[in-house]
């Protein structure tokens, strides 16, 4: 009697462990699944900020690229009153449209932005001096036609407006220059800390089943 006594007591010590190491691997296996979840997550987060953040600086950098494009195009309009420059009017005007609706395009899209409150201080800035410049290009360009004379008195105006939105695109440029290098690395060390949760759950998984078995 007392030897089956003992005989029962181990086995049910056994099952009990046994049941607990279950719950033990059951618990880690969950808690490394939840956590590569939560890491997948986050990750894919971070890549959408940061795919956001690098089209913003592209886009802007475009823009920047037709606020100059613009100036090159009354430039032009004023070297076209010389018949031996071979520039002519409807060519001109043509590229100013492209370049003046782009440069719209790129700042309404540069204000579309939300990632950022700093960046957005700047971008929401961008309008006013933007459509001052535009609207002073399109009157030197309409009077070079006409009056050169006259076009060319515009002229310190236009560079004054032209020199004001400057500011403001490389302000706001500036900001986003930063804001993607922030995202990029917050990305990154999102992925870091990820990878560092995993090692740890990792190591505790191979602890524990070496202490069970």
């Amino acid at each position: 009697m007392k030897i089956s006594a003992i005989g029962s007591t181990g086995q049910m010590t056994l099952r009990e462990g046994a049941k607990r190491a279950r719950a033990v691997m059951i618990g880690l296996i969950l808690l490394c699944g939840l956590t590569g979840i939560a890491a997948a997550l986050m990750a894919s987060d971070a890549l959408s900020k940061q795919e956001d953040a690098a089209n913003l600086y592209g886009n802007h950098a475009l823009a920047d690229m037709m606020h100059d494009a613009v100036r090159s195009d009354v430039l032009a309009a004023f070297q076209a009153q010389n018949p031996a420059s071979g520039l002519k009017r409807e060519d001109i005007m043509a590229d100013f449209e492209e370049h003046s609706a782009e440069l719209e395009k790129g700042i309404a899209a540069d204000r579309e932005y939300t990632g950022s409150k700093e960046v957005m201080k700047f971008t929401s800035a961008l309008a006013e001096p933007m459509e001052a410049y535009l609207a002073s290009a399109k009157s030197l360009l309409e009077q070079t036609w006409r009056d050169p004379e006259a076009a060319s008195a515009q002229l310190p105006k236009f560079f004054d407006d032209f020199r004001t939105l400057e500011v403001s695109m490389s302000a706001a440029s500036d900001a986003i220059t930063e804001n993607s290098a922030k995202v990029t690395r917050w990305a990154n060390l999102l992925g870091m800390i990820a990878e560092v949760a995993l090692a740890i759950i990792l190591i505790l998984a191979i602890g524990v089943a070496l202490q069970l078995f």
